[in-house]
């Protein structure tokens, strides 16, 4: 075994000297990168950027109000300024200080980052922010054990837009369905 060993080394050692010499002396090509021609200049591309333009909404004179949701797994508060979850507790989770979990922060927030707010960007350019604007709501609370139970929060625009928010609540999911319509 030790004889075909120093064979296997010995003739790997004559391939290398072999390639070394034999091989290795001939000069190798240097490859010419092709001739490039000159590239006629394209137009001028428009960088500037136009911010669109922020319609505010004027809000409504009656006073926003809390809407409460409790089903067996959670309580939502709805606001209708805005239209927007402010709170959501998880009542079968609970923190490190026995509170249920809550799922929106409340560190002041702007009220254009809660949950289901809205902002439409309109062909205009124009981008009307509903964050400020007070909904009209179709009940002021809503308990649940079982089935579903739909909250409706509508609201007109001072641009003639109608937009309804359509949320429906199930008391044995989280999963709160949301329509929104725009007239």
């Amino acid at each position: 075994m030790e004889k075909r060993a120093f064979i296997a080394i010995l003739l790997m050692f004559l391939v290398l000297i072999f390639n070394y010499f034999l091989l290795g002396t001939r000069q190798r090509q240097v490859v010419q990168p092709p001739e490039e021609k000159p590239v006629e200049a394209a137009a001028p591309i428009d960088t500037t950027y136009e911010k669109p333009v922020e319609v505010r909404v004027e809000p409504n004179i009656a006073e926003a109000e809390t809407i409460t949701v409790e089903t067996p797994l959670y309580t939502a508060l709805i606001s209708t300024l805005g239209g927007v979850i402010t709170s959501f507790k998880l009542h079968n989770y609970l923190s490190p200080e026995d509170e249920p979990v809550e799922l929106v922060p409340q560190v002041g927030s702007p009220s254009d980052s809660l949950p289901l707010a809205v902002a439409l960007h309109l062909k205009t350019g124009e981008r009307v922010s509903l964050a400020t604007s007070v909904f009209e709501a179709s009940t002021r609370s809503i308990h649940l054990e079982d089935g579903t139970e739909t909250l409706t929060l509508e609201l007109a625009t001072s641009q003639g837009l109608r937009v309804t928010k359509t949320l429906t609540f199930s008391g044995d999911t989280y999963v709160i369905k949301v329509k929104l319509d725009l007239q």
